[in-house]
């Protein structure tokens, strides 16, 4: 990680923000929570396991880590978070976007996330207990590596890659509990099988911005 103290015209020497020996630490979705001064970052070990750390000094330091077996399902045999990030709600309510797959594609890499659903953990206490909200969505799309973002009447927008050239959005009215809403994004294009795609709401021009 690097840190800016700025507004980003400058950043600090590389850091290593987690390390777990020989097991892979990645997939993180942090979010910030302004209002307890902590920043909140979920990651996964070898996308088998959901870990989280905090920091609540700007993240200069950081709590030890610890896993959160409640944040996967038995059948859930590769799990994924973001990215790039979790959400804060306007209703203050955290939500991290995640993805996971029940295929066995018996090669334990990322090729084997191919076949995946989305999912929800969510946060109704500032981060003191974590639920997963919607254990399933993205229909047939195989969605994973999501951005979510939240519209001016509070729906969330859940923007995805999948194995396609366009991504896919998923539309939730009840903060990203369910979703019934899922489809292609035709001008939202991408390469081949695609890679992490970014989106965030700006509130000043009402407008969503994707890159």
């Amino acid at each position: 990680m690097r840190r800016s103290t700025d507004e980003g015209e400058t950043w600090s020497e590389l850091t290593i923000f987690q390390s777990h020996g020989n097991n892979t630490s990645g997939n993180i979705a942090p979010v910030s929570v302004p209002e307890i001064n902590t920043i909140f970052a979920p990651f996964t070990v070898d996308n088998r396991a959901t870990w989280m750390t905090r920091s609540t000094d700007d993240g200069l330091t950081w709590s030890e880590a610890f896993e959160m077996p409640d944040m996967r399902k038995d059948d859930w045999i590769w799990v994924g978070l973001g990215p790039p990030a979790g959400l804060l709600l306007r209703s203050g309510k955290i939500l991290i976007p995640g993805y996971h797959n029940t295929i066995n594609m018996g090669n334990g890499s990322s090729l084997g996330s191919g076949f995946t659903k989305g999912h929800t953990m969510m946060s109704d206490d500032n981060g003191d207990s974590w639920y997963l909200g919607s254990e399933e969505f993205g229909d047939h799309y195989y969605v994973n590596e999501l951005q979510a973002a939240q519209l001016p009447d509070d729906r969330v927008i859940i923007n995805s890659r999948v194995l396609n050239d366009k991504r896919v959005l998923s539309i939730s009215d009840d903060e990203g509990k369910t979703f019934k809403e899922n489809r292609i994004a035709d001008t939202l294009r991408q390469t081949f099988q695609g890679c992490e795609g970014s989106m965030i709401f700006h509130s000043e021009q009402n407008k969503l911005l994707y890159s």
